[in-house]
């Protein structure tokens, strides 16, 4: 069950851990899509890029569809995953904004077809959420019984700063009114009453159809009712990550107040409806991408009174100029430990995979991502290795929002089934093109090399398929893993990226994570650490080139491991 008691989430494939000792375990996959820039038309959600209707016709044009996610729910259980986080199903008009918030994108399936899907889970074990962004809205939207528009709809300053760019790059200010993240939209006023009770009966209506939540994307620019932006406010030339966005986008404004506090009225409702329908109901939030750091120590899941806050900083945005992580892996842990807490508040949901990240089919990423505490996530395809191809395009004159980055890709490229370089089996012919899926040639390499087909048969032991569905099972069955407190390991070699820490939960054994993501061997002692725990080692996990020197269900001495390189090591403390 989803609920008051989950620590985090994720997207397309999310693996979700509870926190508690008396709860069961929870999973969620999650498929998930960008917001683009051209018409409503040519745009391409995650369940359109996910599987196709088995029934609908074999033509170049098939997408993806709640059919065909139908259809594969068997395959995301085979993994030890249990609930979908599925990409917004709501209908947007050209402007690529919504009109009514409640109503469908029938290209995607109908409202007949979440009822049956969640009737369906009710009875497998598993749920479906939904991400919705409700910072913005269609320029005609309107309040409820408002006639003509209406004043308190949308934002307005007559202290506007007229340099300010949306996150497209067009200006922030036109007519009066605020767009952004997206230029062609407007920016909701989600501090007026009418407006936050108008959102709510959209919501309600989702959880009719049977929906166990929503996850908030674009929670970040949830803008306050009073902007009073002035040049004063424009971040200066030194500032970190500077860039055209940075300098000129409303910065002071992003994860306002007055957004954290529609947040946490949001999970009010939520948490009333939960009572009101006596099922448990969740609530999910997804900063968005806003191309610089974000201090997430002070954006916990409390901040915004939602179960859980998704967090990127695991992961590689898609923008080119974007630079690596300072300090290797071991920084981007250790940010996240401190943003997390060593205790168990699971706040965040680990993200390297995500609509506005690189894809990155590195185990390390994954072993990090559901091992830490909180909520481990899984997005489609990663399961299979797909990884990020630069210059990849849905199409020719379809580019994500975010401007400035080098792909689509993650968010558009199509489920790789098959090898099939044509159409990655979506199409009963294998040279029969995919023609919404644009020219995916370019991704010919990963399309042979990382494809469920391939990966399902023999001969492929040490496949991310298989990995995957290793971790998701160990990180279901540890309670140490599921809510214990978590601490880094001290002394380690200075390597930035060697990584290592234990989770220790009160009277069960100790987990001892070891990651060697470099091309440098180690030795490491963790005979100071693992929760003050003593006697042996018991490998439950590995990858990589420890497979020479270790192996899983053995035992080992609890001081002096050798860590080889490119290498993670997954121990329970025996003793």
């Amino acid at each position: 069950a989803v609920g008051d008691h989950l620590c985090a989430v994720g997207v397309p494939v999310l693996t979700c851990v509870r926190q508690q000792p008396d709860k069961p375990t929870v999973h969620l996959y999650i498929i998930s899509a960008l917001v683009p820039e051209a018409k409503w038309e040519t745009r391409q959600p995650q369940v359109r890029s996910f599987a196709p209707d088995p029934a609908a016709p074999a033509v170049p044009s098939r997408a993806g569809s709640l059919a065909g996610l139908a259809g594969k729910v068997d395959y995301i259980r085979y993994l030890g995953i249990n609930n979908f986080l599925l990409g917004s199903l709501v209908k947007r008009e050209s402007s690529g904004c919504p009109l009514d918030f409640a109503a469908m994108d029938t290209s995607l399936g109908s409202l007949d077809q979440i009822r049956a899907l969640t009737k369906r889970g009710r009875k497998k074990g598993f749920q479906l959420m939904m991400e919705l962004d409700v910072s913005q809205a269609d320029p005609a939207w309107k309040l409820p019984g408002a006639e003509g528009g209406s004043e308190e709809a949308f934002l307005r300053d007559s202290t506007k700063f007229d340099r300010m760019l949306s996150r497209d790059g067009q200006p922030a200010w036109s007519g009066g009114l605020l767009h952004t993240p997206q230029s062609a939209c407007n920016s909701l006023n989600t501090s007026s009453a009418r407006v936050r009770r108008a959102l709510f009966d959209a919501m309600s209506a989702w959880l009719d159809a049977g929906l166990s939540g929503f996850s908030l994307t674009n929670a970040a620019f949830l803008m306050p009712k009073k902007t009073n932006m002035g040049k004063d406010n424009i971040p200066p030339a030194g500032s970190p990550a500077p860039s055209d966005w940075y300098r000129t986008d409303p910065a002071a404004w992003l994860n306002s107040p007055d957004g954290a506090n529609f947040v946490r009225s949001t999970r009010a409702f939520i948490d009333a409806e939960a009572g009101r329908r006596g099922r448990e109901l969740a609530l999910f939030v997804d900063l968005g991408d806003v191309a610089y750091p974000i201090r997430f120590a002070n954006l916990s899941a409390a901040t915004f009174g939602a179960h859980a806050v998704v967090h990127t900083g695991l992961g590689r945005p898609l923008l080119p100029a974007t630079p690596a992580p300072d300090g290797g892996l071991r920084a981007a842990v250790d940010a996240a430990l401190a943003a997390a807490g060593t205790g168990s508040s699971g706040s965040f949901a680990w993200a390297s995979n995500w609509p506005y990240l690189r894809r990155d089919s590195s185990p390390a990423l994954a072993v990090l991502g559901l091992t830490l505490p909180g909520l481990g996530m899984v997005y489609y395809g990663q399961e299979l290795g797909m990884s990020h191809v630069a210059a990849y395009r849905l199409s020719a004159n379809l580019t994500s929002y975010l401007t400035g980055a080098d792909s689509t890709d993650p968010a558009s490229s199509p489920m790789q089934w098959t090898g099939s370089v044509a159409n990655a089996g979506w199409l009963p012919d294998p040279a029969d093109n995919l023609s919404w899926a644009g020219d995916l040639s370019v991704r010919a390499s990963d399309i042979r090399s990382a494809n469920l087909r391939k990966l399902n048969a023999s001969g492929y032991s040490d496949s991310n398929l298989k990995l995957i569905k290793q971790l998701v099972g160990m990180a279901t069955s540890l309670e140490s893993l599921q809510w214990g407190a978590a601490a880094a390991l001290p002394n380690l070699p200075a390597d930035p990226e060697l990584v290592g820490f234990t989770r220790k939960a009160y009277r069960f054994p100790a987990v001892l994570v070891l990651i060697n993501n470099g091309d440098q061997v180690h030795t490491v002692d963790p005979s100071d650490s693992a929760g003050g725990s003593s006697g042996q080692l018991k490998l439950l996990y590995s990858w990589g080139s420890a497979s020479h020197s270790y192996s899983v269900g053995s035992q080992y001495k609890f001081s002096h491991l050798y860590v080889p390189s490119r290498t993670a090591l997954v121990f329970v403390v025996d003793g």
